[in-house]
């Protein structure tokens, strides 16, 4: 079983913690959940994000960005 250590590494758990990574506030971070934009789950009242899976999904907006030429 992961150690909290790896599983630290691995996820970011909370909103303030997705807040914090990406340089968002806090209300852009519930925007994105809600609209379903961050890949996100839920475990019981908390709100977790693979940590690679949030840079893919910055990453994906940023090549969008730059394919039209924003």
């Amino acid at each position: 079983m992961a150690t909290s250590s790896a599983m630290n590494d691995q996820f970011y758990a909370g909103v303030p913690a997705l807040a914090e990574a990406t340089g968002l506030s806090h209300r852009q971070v519930r925007h994105l959940i809600q609209k379903h934009k961050l890949p996100v789950f839920k475990v019981g009242r908390t709100i977790f994000a693979r940590k690679a899976a949030v840079r893919e999904y910055f990453a994906e907006r940023e090549r969008a960005c730059i394919e039209q030429g924003r």
